[in-house]
């Protein structure tokens, strides 16, 4: 059995020193991934750069995935074929606004960070990282995110709230 200076050091050891885990990928043409491999990986924040062939402009966009990426990715593109999706996101508003003018998007996504901690009370990692960037980009004029965006609640939070929890069990 361990003792107490085992159990705390090998705690301080896996909070100082996290394992990166890797989540990989499950794209049937790993070519095609849109994380470089890496869109199964849950809480991250990552960014879309678009860009077209038609003129010099480039726009980014940032935004986070509670989920793992290739949700995200999904409802992006959904966002991005049918219209009725049009307003979802800055996003996808600019790639209509594009589609209306006859030029092909070309996006490129990327990952900027991950968290690993859970959302706690009114402290949402996930969140807040994602709001200091868009914060911090505030001044570029590419940037596609609205100021209104970090200045939302965070969604996150309302799984961990005791009326939203489920029973797995019945009592009797």
């Amino acid at each position: 059995m361990s003792n107490v200076h085992s159990i705390i050091s090998a705690h301080n050891k896996s909070i100082l020193h996290p394992k990166q885990k890797s989540f990989g990928c499950n794209c049937r043409v790993k070519e095609n991934c849109p994380l470089n491999g890496e869109c199964l990986t849950p809480k991250l924040i990552y960014k879309a750069e678009v860009s077209n062939n038609t003129n010099e402009e480039h726009k980014f966009y940032i935004g986070l995935a509670e989920t793992p990426f290739k949700q995200r990715y999904a409802n992006h593109t959904k966002a991005f074929k049918h219209s009725k999706y049009e307003l979802d996101t800055e996003l996808s508003k600019y790639v209509w606004r594009l589609k209306t003018c006859d030029i092909t998007p070309i996006i490129k996504w990327s990952l900027i960070k991950t968290i690993n901690s859970v959302p706690k009370r009114n402290n949402c990692k996930l969140c807040l990282s994602e709001k200091l960037l868009i914060i911090n980009s505030l001044n570029d004029k590419n940037m596609l995110n609205k100021r209104s965006e970090f200045i939302t609640k965070c969604r996150h939070l309302n799984k961990f709230v005791l009326k939203n929890m489920k029973r797995s069990d019945t009592m009797d």
